[in-house]
């Protein structure tokens, strides 16, 4: 398997010298070949670092990870410079065709001419009255359409009237779908679902029917959760009001990236905590792992009370992320709802994608096995 990972990394460094050494007089037909075929020798790469890796020994291990790194992140640079180079092709190539398909008497000369609007086919998800939901709604239609230009003000009306159901649609049955009303009809929506307040009381609605744990572990509280970003903001709620309680933090208002990032730690140390206990306590005091550690390989160091893999990426031109990931154990229920809800983000792309984006951030041990 390693004269074969030979070959294909001498392939990958031939696709990578190419698209990094051409020019503007490249053929776009280069550009698209290279691209196509180092994608295909990254991913038997991929392949066969995983089948190399589980038969090497812990010192062989952690010099094979990094060299891996190295030889992946090179790929993906190259990946990304002819994406772009070819997307630019692209968009040249297309502005200049309907240019050219002018006739010459159109491009200096335009009679009047009455034109009829077409509406776009632009697809949003509906609002039907869940304050919780409003503001990434209303972001999503403002952006797509409020703030076109191209669009009367009577056909934003038209399309907003359209998108709402239930109690949103109801509440402005009333007003006439005129241009004029426009105005009138965002006013009753922002004033009815953009309320601050209303969106706080939502999530304390929530939290009051959350079912009480006896036994405040963890493992208790997740598994009273199927969705990851549900599971992070009820986190984020919880850790609000205990600084509220104790009086370190009078803050109010939305979540912030901050309180969400939070919780996303606070659940990636619970896993920690449970799976890599001993572990934990003889990093916090700088001592060597115990015999027989799982993750010793790993030459793991503590980093802001999580664990981190170690080696010396940290040489490497890579962020923090990418040079120690934080550990994870694919078998505990946070780990499968990360990996799941990466797996929706990527549109169910195959076990390979997928792995190679977490390892962006994460090193999840019997990670393959969970995936698939």
């Amino acid at each position: 398997m390693k004269r074969k990972r030979t070959t294909e990394r001498t392939k990958a460094t031939w696709f990578i010298t190419a698209i990094n050494e051409s020019t503007e007089n490249t053929p776009l037909d280069d550009y698209e070949h290279y691209r196509g075929r180092l994608q295909e020798t990254l991913d038997q790469l991929v392949r066969l670092d995983d089948a190399i890796q589980d038969l090497l020994e812990d010192r062989e291990y952690t010099v094979d990870v990094e060299t891996c790194a190295e030889y992946i992140d090179s790929a993906k640079r190259a990946l990304l410079k002819a994406n772009q180079e070819i997307g630019r092709r692209l968009a040249s190539s297309a502005a200049n065709l309907r240019v050219a398909e002018l006739p010459f008497a159109q491009m200096t000369a335009r009679p009047p001419v009455t034109h009829s609007v077409k509406l776009a086919p632009i697809k949003l998800e509906h609002f039907a009255g869940d304050v919780e939901t409003w503001a990434r709604f209303w972001e999503q239609f403002e952006s797509s359409i409020d703030k076109d230009h191209t669009l009367s003000t009577v056909n934003k009306h038209v399309f907003l009237r359209g998108y709402l159901e239930g109690e949103a649609k109801i509440l402005v049955d009333g007003t006439a779908v005129t241009a004029s009303a426009y105005d009138d009809t965002k006013k009753i929506l922002h004033g009815r679902y953009g309320d601050k307040n209303r969106i706080i009381q939502a999530h304390l609605d929530y939290l009051e029917e959350v079912t009480p744990i006896r036994f405040a572990s963890a493992e208790a509280l997740n598994t009273m959760y199927i969705e990851l970003w549900k599971l992070l903001r009820v986190i984020a709620w919880i850790l609000r009001f205990r600084q509220i309680a104790l009086r370190t933090d009078g803050r109010s208002g939305n979540l912030t990236a901050l309180e969400l990032e939070a919780a996303r730690s606070y659940w990636i140390q619970a896993v920690q905590g449970e799976y890599f206990a001993a572990e934990f306590q003889v990093l916090r005091e700088n001592m060597p792992l115990p015999d027989g550690s799982k993750i010793a390989r790993f030459n793991p160091l503590l980093d802001e009370g999580l664990i981190r893999l170690g080696g010396r990426l940290h040489f490497a031109k890579l962020s923090r992320e990418q040079c120690h990931p934080l550990l994870l154990d694919g078998r505990h229920d946070f780990t499968k709802l990360l990996i799941l809800q990466t797996h929706i983000r990527l549109h169910h792309l195959g076990v390979r994608i997928i792995l190679a984006e977490l390892r962006e951030e994460f090193w999840i041990l019997h990670a393959q096995q969970t995936i698939k």
